[in-house]
């Protein structure tokens, strides 16, 4: 078995999982079906994989197939109940869809869930500085940068606000 670390997490993969999922990344450009199956190959061996789950989430959504990508971002969700990436990309589509307000609103209520998170913390920010909320964006990422510093996500959502209200 192969000692990997996934997501902060470490989860102990078998061979046969290790070789499907390193294959489905990359077969992930060039061979999307091919990577998907490679995916689904790695969760019948290793099922508590949401990692596996949230990136044939990005395939299906690179391919339009919308609502097939939201489960598959859920499954993940449900592996892990903090899996960022798939909070993040669930957020993305809501706004794809014309939801800014109710991408907010949702990653407003995962932070409740999850109150030390800086990744959400930052994802809020940055939603508000897309919607031109510079200055809403500002306060966020400074308050993630209170908490650490050297959070680069913060810092660069900061700047980015900080230069869109520069006249």
């Amino acid at each position: 078995r192969y000692r990997k670390l996934l997501d902060a997490d470490f989860i102990v993969l078998s061979d046969t999982a290790k070789a499907s999922f390193n294959s489905a990344l990359a077969l992930t450009y060039t061979d999307p079906e091919g990577a998907i199956r490679a995916y689904r190959q790695a969760l019948t061996v290793e099922p508590n994989l949401p990692k596996a789950h949230s990136n044939i989430g990005l395939i299906l959504e690179w391919q339009g197939k919308v609502a097939e990508a939201e489960a598959e971002y859920q499954k993940a969700l449900e592996k892990k109940a903090d899996y960022y990436p798939a909070m993040a990309n669930l957020a993305n589509l809501m706004v794809k869809k014309g939801n800014a307000a109710g991408a907010e609103s949702y990653l407003k209520e995962k932070l409740g869930k999850f109150k030390q998170s800086l990744t959400l913390r930052n994802r809020i920010a940055a939603l508000q500085h897309a919607q031109g909320r510079h200055e809403e964006a500002a306060r966020g990422a400074m308050e993630v940068l209170k908490l650490d510093e050297k959070n680069t996500a913060a810092m660069i959502v900061l700047a980015q606000a900080y230069f869109s209200t520069k006249k």
